[in-house]
């Protein structure tokens, strides 16, 4: 697949094409985006256009057997690294650290991907350091992360970033026609709880997550004493989960705080992210003020900010939705 085949990222894929073309590529990388919008694919393609014996460093052709090899993961000259479990552990970090000190097997580069590299703790990120202030020859290090903010400022001095643009709903509608079999109305709820993602890991429960948030929804326009008792009683269950309902609190809480704000300065309601919930929006209306939803939205970021550095789940969504209650009496 040649590059120039990733969608609505034209500007970022121009920068990555002149500098492979050129060869003169940075030690290491730093692509900077919402999720599913290309990083992750784009990582891969520099990755095959490096190893690709057609195209030989201007572009992957995708079928020669680097190309393949390296598209299913099994190229011993590309290695990926992802969180395991919350986090990405030092153990990881070393074991990729030795990967990197030996010369390459059956190319001329060896490519490390990082994913999520925010999520690397401070020893292991330090550790990181290191090798970004003296990296091995023959080797371009790729770190994905929807969060810079996260990573130490000395690993963002050291790499070239290069930003990734949400996707335009022209080319969700695309890619969800093309990669799910959903009716047209749950392809544009998708499309919309995106904000410009593609994100096909809620496709296997639509409806399910649907009349999670309409519960969600009927909570938050009026939160009671009965009503907090539920809310704190399903926080450990929403923590534990193994299907990320926490995260999707989130993700929810920040496209109805976005349409709270569009509804306060009188924006059209045809472009809500949650228009099938459009009722409850409205009676929030009167319980939110403008600076109270501001103050929800830097509440979200900063419970998923601590979160991602361990913090209690459950203490984090209880204290969420007591701010909620209290931001409503205020």
């Amino acid at each position: 697949m040649p590059l120039a085949e990733i969608r609505g990222q034209a500007a970022s894929i121009d920068l990555i094409s002149r500098a492979l073309q050129s060869n003169q590529l940075p030690s290491a990388w730093l692509f900077v985006g919402p999720p599913s919008v290309g990083k992750r694919l784009t990582a891969q393609l520099i990755a095959q256009t490096l190893n690709c014996k057609i195209y030989q460093g201007i572009d992957a052709c995708g079928q020669c057997d680097p190309c393949r090899q390296i598209e299913v993961g099994n190229f011993a000259d590309v290695e990926l690294i992802e969180p395991s479990g919350q986090n990405i552990r030092m153990e990881q970090i070393q074991e990729a650290l030795r990967w990197m000190q030996y010369r390459p097997e059956r190319s001329h580069y060896r490519v490390l991907i990082l994913d999520e590299a925010d999520r690397m703790n401070r020893e292991s990120a330090n550790a990181f350091l290191k090798t970004l202030e003296e990296p091995p020859p023959q080797t371009t290090i790729i770190l994905l992360t929807t969060s810079p903010m996260l990573l130490l400022e000395t690993i963002l001095s050291r790499c070239q970033q290069i930003r990734f643009q949400p996707l335009s709903p022209e080319i969700l509608t695309d890619l969800l026609a093309e990669k799910t079999n959903l009716a047209n109305d749950e392809r544009n709820w998708l499309m919309k709880q995106g904000m410009g993602s593609v994100r096909l890991d809620l496709v296997k429960d639509v409806q399910g997550l649907r009349e999670l948030q309409s519960q969600w929804g009927l909570w938050i326009q009026q939160i009671g004493a009965s009503e907090m008792i539920e809310i704190l009683s399903r926080c450990q269950e929403w923590s534990s989960t193994k299907d990320l309902t926490w995260e999707r609190l989130l993700d929810w809480l920040e496209t109805w705080l976005r349409d709270l704000a569009w509804l306060l300065h009188e924006l059209p309601e045809t472009e809500l992210l949650n228009q099938d919930q459009l009722p409850a929006l409205r009676k929030c209306l009167q319980r939110y003020s403008s600076e109270s939803v501001l103050a929800l939205y830097e509440a979200v970021l900063e419970v998923r900010h601590n979160i991602a550095r361990n913090a209690n789940k459950t203490l984090q969504l209880e204290g969420l939705w007591l701010r909620l209650k209290h931001l409503q009496e205020a």
